[in-house]
């Protein structure tokens, strides 16, 4: 369901916010409330976009991306402390782009990188509780399995079946038969 789904991911970010927060780490906090928002926003524009059409949906897709990655960006140029804190900013910037895409492919790629920056802004702020969610996450796992299993294994070419290749398939199958 997928209100069960926003408020999880509303949970998580406010976990997340708070976490950050308690550490001294404003950067990861303020975009995990703005991630709220963003969460909340694009959960309602995808409860609209059957009312719409597609280029109106594709409009104001781009506009609310485009708002959220300007507020991401001018708070991170705003809590900006030390240079781990662009990670955070990189990580805002892939979520805002994974989430848009209509290609399953570029969307595991953004949700990876996503994850990977966070990672390693959990690690340059000593969030170590936070890594077991950025880096075990099913999201990670997910978007990793997928990158492997599906992008990669369509690049891997297999021969045809040609009528040679049965027969020798059927051969082989002969040969394993047990006769008593």
């Amino acid at each position: 369901n997928m209100k069960h789904i926003l408020a999880m991911q509303v949970l998580a970010n406010a976990l997340l916010m708070l976490n950050y927060w308690l550490l001294d780490a404003f950067s990861g906090a303020t975009i995990a409330l703005i991630a709220i928002a963003q969460t909340v926003i694009m959960f309602i524009v995808r409860l609209l976009e059957n009312k719409m059409s597609e280029k109106t949906n594709t409009i104001i897709t781009i506009i609310i991306t485009t708002v959220f990655a300007v507020i991401f960006i001018v708070s991170a140029i705003k809590t900006y402390k030390a240079p781990i804190d662009i990670l955070s900013a990189l990580a805002s910037m892939a979520f805002c782009f994974c989430i848009v895409q209509k290609n399953a492919s570029v969307c595991r790629i953004f949700a990876l990188a996503n994850s990977s920056l966070w990672i390693g802004y959990d690690m340059g702020t000593f969030a170590w509780t936070t890594i077991l969610t950025h880096g075990f996450s099913f999201a990670s796992a997910s978007a990793l399995i997928g990158i492997i299993r599906l992008d990669f294994a369509r690049k891997i070419k297999r021969p045809p079946l040609t009528t040679n290749n049965k027969n020798i398939i059927q051969n082989k199958a002969d040969r394993c038969v047990v006769k008593s």
